[in-house]
């Protein structure tokens, strides 16, 4: 938020039986950091119910991964891969061409060979990709 009055803006959102976003609870603080996340999913948990289907989704922020995961430790955790796409095209930008479009192909791939074929026209683009995407892992 860029007004007078700065702040950060935390939201959790859900995803119904028809494919629909709900907004499910949100937050005004000061700073992105770990105690503001605990603060905000432990009464997020509080007023939902927990299901053996539940999946997080989520920014690398290092203070959010560590709180969902205390919040929440058994539901699925993964990463959002439009924020990966978008910081691939940030960490890579210099003179390559086509990074999103080859990142989401990769993401969408529907076999290995055909995963293969994204990754090497990432390699193509820049030989760093590949490594970077490895140690982003994936988490639960």
């Amino acid at each position: 938020m860029k007004a007078y009055y700065k702040g950060t803006l935390l939201t959790a959102c859900a995803q119904d039986a028809n494919n629909h976003i709900i907004p499910l609870a949100f937050e005004i603080c000061d700073f992105e950091t770990k105690a503001s996340w605990l603060w905000f999913l432990s009464r997020l948990s509080g007023s939902i119910s927990m299901r053996s289907d539940m999946y997080i989704v989520y920014d690398r922020h290092k203070g959010l991964i560590s709180a969902a995961a205390e919040v929440f430790p058994h539901a699925l955790h993964g990463f959002c891969v439009e924020h990966l796409r978008r910081n691939l095209i940030s960490k890579f930008r210099s003179g390559a061409n086509g990074l999103g479009w080859k990142f989401k192909a990769a993401y969408s791939a529907n076999t290995m060979q055909e995963l293969e074929e994204y990754l090497s026209m990432l390699d193509t683009e820049d030989a760093r990709i590949r490594p970077w995407l490895s140690k982003v892992g994936n988490h639960r």
